[in-house]
């Protein structure tokens, strides 16, 4: 196996720009990249040409933007989004696609959405929060559609209102409850079409 081979380059003020390792012409290990300031912009690691492992990218500030893993080039496992710090996202990959839970967060580091992908698209609930901690969405998905139950509630936690979707549209029963839980209105819609609508007497 040949030795492996340093690359290295370098700013006009003399800052380092970019180091590499290589092997038979492919990168091969930890590569870095930094400003001309001397703050790094981004580290990797390959093999035999292509990512493997961990990719770290920072901002103009130098903090972390966005720390990655790849798996024979493409994106496996978690992919950790930061903005100012902190953390607001979590996006699960297998083999280059979005696969499992996704997590986002708000300004103080709470959930505020959950979402369920597989093969890439969303498919299962989609849940968003308030920052409380208690349910203010929830929706079905399938391959990025919304298909089946859409739950939204009040701030206390009881139901505001119910509907159903096929393919994006409308497709079954609305309902809408008053904060005490009552029924106070059914509509009824077919593929988009509203069919029936019905005030409740209490």
């Amino acid at each position: 196996m040949a030795d492996l081979q340093t690359i290295t380059e370098y700013y006009e003020n003399g800052a380092l720009r970019e180091q590499h390792q290589m092997r038979e012409g492919k990168l091969e290990g930890e590569s870095v990249a930094m400003d001309p300031s001397g703050r790094l912009v981004r580290k990797a690691h390959y093999a035999a040409g292509v990512l493997n492992g961990e990719v770290l990218q920072y901002g103009d500030d130098g903090v972390l933007v966005q720390k990655a893993n790849f798996k024979n080039g493409r994106m496996d496992g978690d992919t950790l989004i930061y903005q100012a710090g902190r953390l607001r996202m979590k996006l699960p990959f297998r083999e280059g696609r979005q696969e499992g839970e996704a997590v986002f967060y708000n300004d103080h580091g709470q959930v505020s959405v959950r979402s369920q992908y597989r093969a890439g698209k969303l498919n299962g609930d989609t849940i968003w929060y308030d920052p409380a901690g208690k349910p203010l969405r929830k929706s079905t998905y399938r391959d990025d559609l919304l298909h089946g139950e859409v739950v939204e509630f009040y701030p206390g936690g009881r139901v505001r209102e119910t509907s159903a979707y096929e393919a994006n549209v409308l497709n079954g029963e609305v309902r809408r409850y008053s904060e005490d839980g009552k029924l106070k209105e059914r509509q009824v819609y077919r593929m988009g079409q509203l069919v029936q609508s019905q005030a409740v007497k209490r």
